[in-house]
């Protein structure tokens, strides 16, 4: 049951001449006739064509960084002219935030512009997310595999009774227990 969505933006130059735009997405239909959408690194997407509505939920938990996600998309979603930008609010399940887009006057498939759109949007949102994965594989291998100029030899620091300035058992000094 696999429904290919066409998005027809414009007036095409000829009369033969249809613009379909082609975008990868890992999109799912639900049993309800929601579009689920999954490719966000940080958010969910439904679509919900019944009460034309948008929601994102969170991937794993909330954050900063997930709420800044979900108002860049609706920020991106309203300067591209597809939702009503008063109707963005909180929704009722925890961490969600929810919009409504309005019906076409031009006779397009507003649920198709709203899909195209955070499609869009999903493919903005790939080089900053390529760029934090990216930071975070050097970062993880500057710990597990550093440099030679980073790392000592087994034995090239020589053991100590005590090592650094923070004392190991600080409840033993007797300024400690003074109130």
């Amino acid at each position: 049951m696999n429904e290919d969505i066409k998005v027809q933006i414009g007036e095409p130059e000829e009369k033969n001449v249809v613009y379909n735009p082609k975008m990868k997405m890992a999109l799912r239909k639900t049993l309800s006739g929601d579009y689920a959408i999954f490719d966000h690194a940080d958010i969910d997407i439904v679509v919900q064509p019944e009460k034309k509505q948008v929601l994102a939920f969170p991937k794993n938990e909330m954050s900063d960084d997930v709420y800044a996600a979900q108002d860049r998309l609706f920020d991106f979603l309203g300067r591209k002219g597809v939702l009503v930008r008063d109707s963005v609010q909180a929704g009722n399940v925890y961490g969600t935030i929810q919009a409504t887009y309005p019906e076409a006057t031009n006779g397009a498939n507003e649920t198709e512009v709203v899909i195209y759109s955070i499609g869009r949007f999903i493919e903005e949102e790939k080089p900053y997310y390529a760029h934090d994965d990216a930071l975070e594989d050097a970062m993880v291998q500057s710990v597990t595999e550093p440099s030679e100029e980073d790392s000592t030899e087994l034995g090239e620091v020589p053991q100590e009774a005590e090592k650094g300035t923070v004392p190991k058992y600080p409840a033993i000094k007797s300024y400690y227990r003074v109130y």
